[in-house]
């Protein structure tokens, strides 16, 4: 009987020692999907923060491309303004000779045309174009929000948009100052603006 009670606690122990190293090979297991997963969940949030920040940077990029060519649009628009004051200057001082001189007057009148033909006819043409390739999405927006502006206005909002001001913009254009604030004051109105409001920020924001 003691034999059979001895063999009889020995199974249990045996049994018992089965359970308990199951246990742990469970526990075991359990620990090291828990560890599988917390490491994929740490990957995932890697990884989306990696795209969000490269979003970002590519965002950051884009928007610094965009701020170098309108700098770059800015500067031609000027540019060419400048060179065109300058030519109608030299044209009328050219003129006023003309009307004095007898001398010489077929090769002044030739000197005439060529300063006059110093900016060529497209230049204008192609500021413009490239303007409207650069904020294509704004221009048509504008439209459909204030279909009223007329072009004079529509051009004075892009340049506004530029963040020229708008002694540039009279430069540009060859209006006077007061001209163009009197055609900001326009936009203003139709835009339903306060006076705390500021258009160039609002025309950034289209």
């Amino acid at each position: 009987e003691q034999e059979a009670e001895i063999l009889l606690l020995n199974e249990k122990l045996l049994s018992e020692k089965a359970k308990n190293r199951l246990m742990i090979i469970m526990i075991l297991i359990g620990g090291i999907v828990l560890l599988i997963i917390a490491f994929i969940l740490i990957l995932q949030k890697r990884i989306s923060l990696d795209k969000i920040k490269m979003t970002q940077q590519e965002h950051e990029n884009t928007k610094l491309n965009l701020e170098l060519k309108n700098k770059e649009l800015i500067t031609n628009a000027l540019h060419l303004s400048s060179i065109e004051e300058y030519s109608n200057k030299l044209g009328v001082s050219l003129n006023e000779i003309l009307d004095k001189e007898v001398l010489d007057r077929q090769s002044l009148n030739e000197l005439s045309n060529q300063i006059n033909n110093m900016i060529p006819k497209e230049a204008w043409t192609d500021f413009e174009t490239r303007f409207e390739h650069l904020h294509e999405a704004f221009l048509k927006k504008l439209l459909n929000a204030y279909p009223e502006f007329s072009p004079a206005e529509i051009k004075i909002c892009s340049f506004l948009r530029l963040n020229m001001t708008s002694k540039d913009i009279a430069l540009l254009t060859h209006r006077s100052l007061r001209t163009i604030e009197n055609q900001r004051i326009s936009i203003r109105k139709k835009m339903n603006l306060s006076a705390n409001e500021s258009l160039g920020n609002l025309l950034l924001q289209i």
